[in-house]
């Protein structure tokens, strides 16, 4: 199903999938995020990357949107109760501006899928972004499937080498796609708490 793809990009990640894509005979397009400069809180940066995406006809998409604001850690650092944060002007103001982000990476990801092409959309298994009405429209297409995985399975580490699960959703409209990344830990080694952990490896 996906033996046919040629060129591929990224959304909210630095070069990761793009530069890796040559080892599979693939062509590395463009990779869009904050580091790179691309500020995609702004329309008009937004407006470009899609113009990017059709004009180039990206075969596949993988879309990752910032998850901090949707994470449950975020309210035991904070040591507030999620009711506490959803008065606070500063929570707000960081919570709008996560929500422009994923309903932005979820329009990327419906354009593709209107053109033929290939989509994947990954968040933390647990977070909260999967209960936002936006990504529970695309949950709901019979063309969409779902699927779970542990990424120390495909290397993930913190900067001693220490396994970190993460345990990832994917979505995608790839049932191929789903079946190839859905893994689960055998539990035959200890893993890190994600935490503050720095994430050093992601094969």
């Amino acid at each position: 199903e996906l033996f046919h793809l040629m060129t591929i990009g990224e959304i909210y990640s630095p070069p990761r999938c793009t530069a890796r894509a040559h080892r599979h005979g693939l062509v590395g397009g463009r990779a869009f995020d904050l580091t790179l400069g691309d500020d995609l809180l702004d329309p008009e940066n937004r407006k470009a990357c899609l113009k990017h995406l059709r004009e180039h006809d990206y075969d596949f998409l993988a879309v990752t949107p910032p998850c901090t604001m949707f994470s449950m850690l975020q309210f035991l650092g904070a040591n507030r109760s999620r009711e506490e944060l959803e008065h606070d002007p500063v929570y707000q103001r960081k919570f709008h501006d996560a929500m422009i982000l994923l309903t932005f990476g979820v329009i990327c990801c419906l354009d593709q899928q209107r053109r033929g092409r290939w989509y994947m959309f990954e968040q933390p298994w647990n977070a909260c972004s999967w209960r936002q009405p936006i990504v529970q429209r695309v949950l709901r297409l019979p063309s969409t499937y779902v699927g779970r995985t542990d990424q120390c399975c495909f290397g993930l580490v913190d900067a001693n080498h220490a396994p970190i699960r993460k345990r990832t959703g994917i979505m995608s409209n790839s049932r191929c796609l789903i079946r190839e990344v859905v893994r689960t830990c055998k539990g035959n080694h200890a893993h890190q708490q994600i935490g503050r952990a720095s994430c050093r490896e992601r094969v």
